[in-house]
């Protein structure tokens, strides 16, 4: 038999034992499970909420024009000149010119007052170039690149495109973004205690036969393996769990009154990101069982191979 093949071989005896472990410890599992489960429910909660506000607002800020006013003497000439410039950018999908009278016909077709605007006389109403951004481009920072290019210009008294309750939302977002950060950083905290101590409980239960194992010679990886299986099928069991409850409680919320409002708020994360979730998270339970088995050996049987 080759060397890969006993080393296959060897993984896989590892891997089952993992799998008989996790079995055996069922009443410690349990435990364990039900409050990693608790903890990822929450989170859950509160990620698709945080991420339906964020997409929310992520919507709201989203600019789709920007608007430079134009001087009373500008030639037409730099008018031209300054469209060419603009449209020249790869963020910008048309460019137009109002004139008054123009802007005077836009705002008749904006506003219901129509009666009212007629009373004002057409040159009571300013010059401008609208910029549409392409909407890949919908972003403050492409917006902020517009505008300087506005301003670059002196036929451009002042640029428009609703600054203040954008920067708003922004901070929103920003705020958003922290707090599901913290909330994440805390639930990594939490669930490496909980799977580092359950898996101090195994150990101590396996203790002598743990201490045959280094009589014999284990290694050290011999001993942690079957740990870090056992750990890695308990986090699959519980992100399984939770992401199912808070699936069945969203749809219920969908289902019972969003619907019939007929409001559309609350948005499922895509299935890259609740990957990418469990892949950290699994992360994590390996760490801590192998830093627990580590901790474990040190304290109670001295120094093992390898």
């Amino acid at each position: 038999m080759t060397l890969k093949k006993q080393e296959l071989q060897k993984l896989l005896i590892l891997i089952k034992r993992g799998f008989l472990l996790f079995k055996s410890n069922m009443a410690i599992n349990i435990t364990s499970i039900v409050t990693i489960i608790t903890a990822l429910y929450i989170f859950f909660i509160f990620f698709v909420l945080s991420y339906s506000v964020d997409n929310f607002f992520g919507k709201l800020v989203n600019v789709q024009n920007i608007r430079g006013y134009i001087t009373d003497s500008a030639p037409q000439d730099k008018i031209n000149a300054l469209i060419k410039r603009l449209s020249s950018l790869k963020s910008v999908g048309e460019v137009k010119f109002y004139k008054s009278k123009d802007s005077y016909e836009y705002l008749k077709k904006s506003y219901m007052s129509e009666k009212y605007l007629e009373l004002l006389p057409e040159e009571f109403f300013p010059s401008f170039i609208e910029v549409t951004l392409k909407s890949s481009y919908q972003e403050i920072k492409f917006v902020k690149e517009i505008e300087g290019e506005l301003m670059k210009s002196d036929i451009i008294n002042i640029t428009s495109f609703g600054e203040k309750w954008l920067l708003n939302f922004l901070s929103i977002k920003v705020g958003l973004k922290i707090f599901v950060m913290i909330l994440t950083a805390l639930l990594s905290i939490s669930i490496g205690s909980v799977i580092y101590n359950t898996i101090n409980l195994k150990l101590f239960k396996f203790k002598d036969e743990i201490k045959i194992y280094s009589l014999v010679g284990a290694t050290r990886s011999f001993i942690i393996t079957p740990f870090v299986v056992a750990s890695i099928i308990e986090m699959t069991v519980s992100f399984l769990m939770a992401f199912v409850l808070q699936f069945i409680t969203f749809y219920f919320i969908r289902h019972f009154f969003l619907d019939k409002l007929g409001v559309v708020f609350l948005l499922s994360p895509s299935m890259y990101i609740v990957l990418s979730i469990f892949f950290i998270m699994t992360l994590i339970s390996v760490i801590a069982s192998i830093l627990s088995v580590l901790s474990f050996l040190d304290k109670n049987l001295g120094a093992i191979g390898e």
